[in-house]
């Protein structure tokens, strides 16, 4: 074979590799670009969803707007707050006073056992003396 024929052939070989390489080429970028397009169809719903919960968020979906809705939820949970705050108070108010009312019952206890004890030491020494 020539010269030339052989440069020809390994032309022709060149050729056919690079023919080959761009339709290999040209296959994965068909399959990328089928993946960007559904990418890009999932970014529009993501996008729609999201508008959507924004809408609710802030607009409402014909009640009150979350915002306005957690806020009213808040002032309820800080009355609810106080409210047991001052119940805790009263219980231990209460608890004060059934120990209290504990104590004096014990104390007149006592003061009517000296009491008594006290009348039967005079009783005794009226009889002794």
């Amino acid at each position: 074979m020539s010269k030339d024929k052989q440069d020809l052939a390994t032309v022709i070989d060149l050729v056919g590799a690079v023919r080959s390489d761009f339709t290999s080429l040209n296959k994965s970028n068909t399959k990328i670009l089928e993946r960007l397009a559904t990418l890009d169809e999932r970014t529009v719903d993501i996008d729609e969803s999201v508008q959507s919960l924004c809408r609710i968020v802030r607009d409402g979906n014909g009640q009150p707007p979350l915002t306005q809705r957690i806020s009213g939820a808040e002032q309820k949970i800080d009355g609810h707050r106080d409210l047991l705050k001052e119940l805790s108070e009263n219980c231990n108010s209460l608890a004060a006073a059934r120990e209290s009312a504990r104590i004096q019952t014990k104390l007149f206890t006592l003061t009517s056992i000296v009491a008594i004890i006290t009348s039967l030491a005079v009783a005794l020494n009226t009889i002794a003396g």
